[in-house]
């Protein structure tokens, strides 16, 4: 397994970070997504979608081919 050293500083102290490269990738998209106004919007509407019921509703097909990852 690939890993990366990260160093992160907070509150002026330094801290060695040891993670896998797929948890730092991970973890850069899930960055990018929360610093992304546009993004977030669309998290905000399909939760709100989702919650009243009127949200997007997969065909079998589409569900089977997700869950077949």
């Amino acid at each position: 397994m690939d890993s990366v050293s990260v160093n992160r500083f907070r509150d002026n102290l330094k801290a060695l970070l040891h993670q896998s490269a797929d948890d730092w990738e991970r973890e850069q998209e899930t960055l990018y997504v929360l610093q992304n106004c546009s993004l977030m919007r669309q998290l905000a509407e399909s939760a709100a979608t989702h919650n009243q019921g009127n949200g997007y509703i997969p065909k079998e097909e589409e569900i089977h081919e997700i869950t077949r990852l």
